[in-house]
Parts: C-alpha cells; structure tokens; sequence
C-alpha cells in the first residue's frame, strides 16, 4: 500500500484545479489558486503530491493527476469527512 499522506488545503485546492484543467504549470495553479500567495509553496506542495503518487510531472514545467490522484480529486469530500474511507477509495 502506499503512505497515506495528510492533504492541505492547498494540496485538495491544487488536486481540484488539476481535475478541472488538465496539465497545469505552477504558475498557472498559482494564479488559480486561493489558499497560498507563494509560487514556490505551490511547487513544494505539488513536489509532495507527486511524492505520494496522486500528481506527476509528464513534461519539464507541466503536471497533471495521476490516475490515484483523479480518484482522489473526485473524492474529496470524503476525504474531508472520513479519512480512512477516502484512502480505501484512492488505494483500491
């Protein structure tokens, strides 16, 4: 199974915005993005989801959700109302 890491609220906005647009730089999440007024904090929480295998970056610059990573954007609320549930949705 892989390490069920805790979601920011940046790391669920981030998810969210990659499930609506598809192949997103930093600095487009950036400007999308409502709960940091940092590029570089963008960058370190994309670093993370990419860590945990729910984003990967398929061309130099340019993320987009891996297949783990879309069903946890599609479940997100589940993830804020029972944690345990959601990872058994996005491990199984």
């Amino acid at each position: 199974m892989t390490q069920r890491p805790s979601l920011l609220d940046t790391d669920q906005e981030l998810l969210e915005l990659l499930r609506q647009e598809p192949r997103q730089t930093p600095s487009m999440l950036f400007a999308s993005a409502d709960s940091t007024g940092s590029k570089q904090y963008i960058q370190d929480r994309l670093a993370h989801l990419r860590d945990h295998g729910l984003a990967e970056r398929p061309d130099r610059g340019i993320y987009q959700l891996t297949d783990r990573g879309q069903v946890a954007s599609d479940h997100l609320d589940r993830y804020r109302d029972d944690r345990d549930a959601f990872w058994a949705l996005v491990d199984d």
